[in-house]
């Protein structure tokens, strides 16, 4: 219609830089959830009622794989139903209601997603109703609903709206998560610990998550045959979604577990292709964004980091409005709220100019603490990273780990160890800057006159030297992810660049400018497809 080809027009002439290049506007919550013929029903029904009826409804659209309508049930009238009628009790299972009805059995793949949405409930709302028990059975329902997406390969019976399938992994690292945390309170004597001792059943541990992750990833065939990188997917299924989110889960999982290698390298084969369909769910791309620069951050790649958390907070800047409908809007401001103060870090170990209303957002949010930062004060280094950093936490590796860790040994806390290597560069750091400002002072200047200005000797001269070279590097991996995404994001930048002659330094200040031909190359084959819908009107 020409309502529709009017509101791509407009969607693409918001569309110009940084994460812009993946964004399609109609993707986003207030698009996509729609409640013009909300049935209201269940306010009036008692909550079995409700319940048994919201299974119905979810039932008949999953067999009908009406995706709308399972957006709808999922990010809307389950949490309305929940308030109303479950704020201080649990769902009833859909055993029950099937033993409340005659001749009434629902799917299997039904119970699976609905059993996820009511263990979900019971962590987000009943904290006092969590037993050990509801972790175990919320652990098997996962191995249960995998076990379906590794069944999806030759056929599609499961199809899922694109943000129920990134919310399912979503929640199912929430909940490892919780059980690490949930275990390293326990004492020897629990009758939760005992409990979980003698138990038969498997429960969370990190062995199986990563299994599951890249049984999804194989099960998808998203990755090449030669690991080369990722296939070309213009229209993804529920199944492939399952191995893109399990790629950024990875990432995630690596990173809250302290492994910074294996968390960069999760990611790796994304491309700039990939990153569209990873976009759909627009939650994950904000996850793959924060926690790549996380990683990044502690790696050393002060650079790649500033980018990172600049482009998640260019696109929450541009696009909050648009998430308002959705459940998870909160969730979304207290991310772009860490990276907030991971960017405000990041720029003191790679002082760089970023987007002015991202520049802004920081001088609003973080006022003087922002100040302190930049005079290199560490009780605000400290500050402003301890609420950045990811919950990070010690996992629990496998059922052996579970049962002889951390009663005779004291655990050091993850963030602190990472805060304080960290800090061991911060506190370095405050000389490089100052030799880097002074380079930008100068065309040319002597060896001797600037290792006076910085009370340095030679040896330490030659050393600030090779640290603002490495710095100021603009190479990057051979891997997709930083030849297509982060190449792709860096847009323009000043380099201060330096040659060595005759115990002269010659200053040479350079622009790296934006590669424009992929975004215009998309450009214009969307504009070809307007043209073609036109004439067709």
């Amino acid at each position: 219609s020409e309502m529709c080809i009017r509101d791509r027009i407009q969607s693409m002439n918001q569309q110009t830089e940084g994460t812009d290049q993946f964004i399609n506007i109609e993707d986003l919550p207030n698009f996509k959830l729609k409640f013009t013929s909300e049935d209201d029903s269940y306010k009036i029904q008692n909550p079995d009622e409700a319940a048994k009826n919201f299974l119905r409804e979810l039932d008949y659209a999953l067999q009908k794989k009406n995706q709308d309508e399972l957006l709808y049930l999922y990010d809307h009238k389950f949490n309305k139903i929940s308030e109303l009628h479950f704020k201080q009790s649990q769902w009833p299972t859909a055993e029950d209601i099937e033993n409340t009805e005659d001749n009434v059995e629902f799917d299997i793949n039904t119970k699976v997603l609905y059993a996820e949405l009511c263990y979900r409930h019971v962590y987000a709302r009943l904290s006092n109703a969590l037993t050990p028990e509801i972790r175990i059975q919320s652990w098997a329902n996962y191995e249960m609903l995998f076990d379906i997406v590794a069944t999806q390969r030759n056929r599609e019976d499961l199809v899922l709206p694109v943000n129920w399938v990134w919310d399912i992994l979503d929640e199912f690292l929430y909940q490892f998560q919780a059980f690490c945390q949930f275990r390293a309170k326990m004492k020897e004597d629990d009758e939760g610990f005992k409990y979980l001792c003698e138990s038969r059943y498997d429960f969370w541990n990190l062995q199986d998550i990563v299994s599951f992750l890249k049984k999804n990833i194989e099960a998808s065939r998203i990755v090449k045959q030669d690991k080369s990188g990722l296939e070309d997917i213009p229209t993804p299924r529920t199944l492939h979604y399952f191995g893109y989110f399990s790629m950024v889960s990875l990432l995630r999982l690596n990173v809250i577990t302290s492994d910074l290698d294996n968390a960069v390298k999760a990611v790796e084969l994304i491309d700039d292709k990939a990153l569209v369909n990873i976009s759909k769910a627009y939650a994950c791309m904000i996850t793959l964004f924060y926690y790549a620069g996380f990683a990044y951050l502690m790696k050393g790649r002060y650079k790649e980091s500033v980018k990172m958390f600049e482009v998640i907070l260019s696109f929450i800047i541009k696009y909050k409005q648009f998430f308002t409908r959705s459940f998870q809007y909160e969730t979304i401001v207290r991310q772009a709220e860490r990276a907030i103060s991971l960017l405000a870090v990041s720029t003191i170990f790679y002082p760089t100019e970023i987007d002015r209303s991202v520049q802004n957002l920081l001088n609003e949010r973080l006022g003087d603490k922002l100040e302190k930062l930049q005079k290199y004060d560490t009780e605000t280094f400290k500050e402003c990273f301890n609420y950045g950093c990811p919950k990070l936490i010690v996992p629990i590796r496998d059922r052996e780990h579970f049962e002889n860790y951390g009663f005779d040994v004291q655990v050091l806390e993850p963030v602190n160890q990472l805060r304080d290597t960290l800090l061991s560069q911060f506190l370095k750091i405050q000389k490089l800057n100052d030799f880097s400002g002074v380079l930008r002072v100068y065309s040319t200047i002597s060896l001797q006159k600037i290792a006076k200005i910085m009370k340095v000797d030679q040896t330490q001269l030659k050393e600030l030297l090779d640290q603002h070279k490495r710095r100021n590097q603009v190479d990057l991996g051979d891997c997709p992810f930083e030849k297509k995404v982060i190449s792709m994001l860096r847009g323009s930048s000043v380099i201060i660049d330096f040659t060595i002659e005759n115990d002269m330094i010659k200053i040479n200040e350079t622009t790296t400018k934006t590669n424009y031909s992929k975004i215009f190359s998309k450009y214009s084959s969307n504009i070809d497809q307007l043209l073609t819908e036109i004439q067709n009107l």
